[in-house]
């Protein structure tokens, strides 16, 4: 695996690229503009409180899964702290896991915190702002640009992750519904200001089940024969873009800017 700061870095090109296969977020696009976009937004909606609340959830979150030593992250206790009050709200059961990433889980128990009531109608209020927020505001960084202008015509298949968007009843439970959590994510793909030729959702299976990279390979092989020295996985989180990749023979970059 080779580590950049930059999509400028030359040491990417040194190896010959017919392919790439690439994360989003905080990878392509700038997430992190578009996050506090949404986090503005549902300040309208719920309050600063609520709002800083959610955005720390989500900072906690996020930070966990791309942390690379997690075994002496300092921050695991308030992690655990945060799955347990997520495991303690309703929600219907599946074969799919818990879904950290879900929002609406960090709406209740933020609201919870300022003892405010969580309503079903602010709830969905708070989360089509905050979401909208990210579809308007996630510009891509200026090193993908040049990076972009440099791959040329190499085709390119965009890996990301679920939004695990959740249903929400008028008793409050939960559930998570995979065509409705993907229909959000591919509403706001379709935004981004490049060409790409193959698309892969981690609904229902996210990163870094087995399951999603074997539908990334059916993807590689859908769009031709493709030598595996000559593709290139790119991500920002060694643990849910590139360790399995890696682990099947491919060629890995993490950016950390």
């Amino acid at each position: 695996m080779l580590q950049v700061n930059s999509l400028t870095d030359k040491r990417i090109f040194e190896n010959k690229i017919d392919l790439l296969v690439s994360d989003l977020d905080y990878t392509l696009i700038n997430f992190g503009l578009g996050h506090q976009a949404g986090v503005k937004n549902i300040s309208k909606v719920l309050g600063q409180n609520v709002a800083n609340e959610f955005n720390d959830i989500f900072n906690l979150i996020h930070e966990k899964h791309i942390v690379i030593d997690k075994e002496n992250w300092d921050k695991q206790s308030r992690f655990s702290k945060i799955i347990s009050q997520m495991k303690s709200l309703k929600f219907v059961k599946n074969q799919y896991g818990l879904k950290e990433y879900s929002r609406e889980f960090y709406f209740i128990i933020a609201l919870k915190k300022f003892n405010l009531e969580p309503k079903k109608q602010t709830i969905e209020a708070a989360r089509d702002a905050y979401w909208s927020g990210i579809k308007d505001s996630s510009p891509i960084y200026n090193d993908t640009k040049t990076f972009l202008s440099k791959l040329g015509k190499t085709p390119i298949i965009i890996m990301t992750g679920s939004d695990s968007v959740m249903t929400i009843a008028d008793d409050l439970s939960l559930e998570y519904v995979p065509e409705l959590s993907k229909a959000y994510k591919e509403s706001r793909v379709k935004k981004v200001p490049f060409q790409y030729q193959g698309l892969i959702i981690g609904d229902p299976w996210d990163k870094p089940d087995e399951r999603f990279f074997n539908l990334v390979e059916m993807e590689i092989k859908r769009l031709g024969g493709f030598n595996k020295q000559n593709i290139l996985f790119l991500g920002d989180s060694y643990h849910a873009d590139l360790e399995v990749p890696e682990r099947r023979g491919y060629k890995t970059v993490l950016i950390k800017r």
